[in-house]
């Protein structure tokens, strides 16, 4: 019987789109800062120093728009644990803090 449950558990559709879920925040965490560099080098041939300066470029929305996403995903997620709670909590602080406080863009000055 404990298989049968384990096989239902693993095929049910909310479980299977939580999985879905979980995969695609981590294919855009990881692709984050290769879509900001493309994006961003084409117009000015620049790249940046930190992806968070890539908030003043063209690829503010982007940036805005996956860290948010990560950042509820990771506020709302229930780990496994407490720990796992305790850690995707600050992750998902951490990442809010970035999309609402970002960075200065500290610009050397031109040489004259």
């Amino acid at each position: 019987m404990d298989k049968l449950r384990q096989w239902i558990v693993r095929h049910s559709p909310a479980v299977q789109a939580y999985g879905n879920l979980r995969y695609a925040i981590g294919i855009l965490g990881m692709c984050l800062p290769a879509i900001c560099i493309i994006g961003g080098y084409f117009p000015d041939h620049v790249v940046q120093n930190s992806v968070s300066l890539y908030y003043y470029t063209n690829m503010r929305d982007v940036l805005v728009a996956i860290l948010g996403c990560a950042s509820i995903f990771f506020m709302t997620y229930s780990g496994y644990g407490i720990v796992d709670n305790i850690v995707t909590w600050v992750i998902g602080i951490a990442g809010a803090g970035v999309v609402i406080f970002p960075c200065a863009n500290f610009t050397p000055p031109e040489a004259a």
